[in-house]
């Protein structure tokens, strides 16, 4: 994954530690574990990123099955209206995608599986406007 787009202004600002702080929130922590179906979860690494409109910034497909990482998630940061921006998901045996959304509403969330045989990607976005989202994972 290209960490380039990781905004560092942003994951240093009074926001971020906002955010932050409720990701890594025991009871949302807890909430997950059930949702999920997974007891050992034990707490959640977030990071903001940006991605500017008509730039081709994407994160090209890859896995993230390292460091306890069981399930990821991506939460929509952007009021304003932009296109693209897919999250694709695919079987590393099989190039055809089996699951893709637009995560476009301000707050909507996304989770995700993450396994040795999972790859997932985000397109790039165009419009108007920039993209940021705080995405990251669920650790074990």
């Amino acid at each position: 994954m290209d960490t380039n787009h990781f905004d560092e202004d942003v994951s240093t600002s009074e926001q971020f530690v906002f955010v932050k702080r409720i990701m890594q929130n025991k009871v949302l922590i807890k909430f997950v574990s059930q949702m999920v179906n997974i007891n050992t979860l034990r707490d959640c690494v977030p990071r903001i990123y940006k991605f500017e409109p008509n730039s081709g910034q994407k994160f090209n497909w890859h896995g993230d099955n390292i460091n306890g990482r069981t399930i990821g998630f991506s939460v929509n940061l952007t009021k304003e209206k932009f296109e693209g921006g897919y999250f694709k998901i695919r079987n590393i045996n099989d190039p055809s995608i089996f699951y893709e959304i637009q995560n476009h509403g301000y707050g909507d969330a996304i989770f995700f599986n993450i396994g040795l045989d999972l790859q997932h990607c985000v397109t790039e976005i165009s419009g108007q406007h920039a993209r940021y989202a705080c995405a990251g994972w669920f650790i074990t």
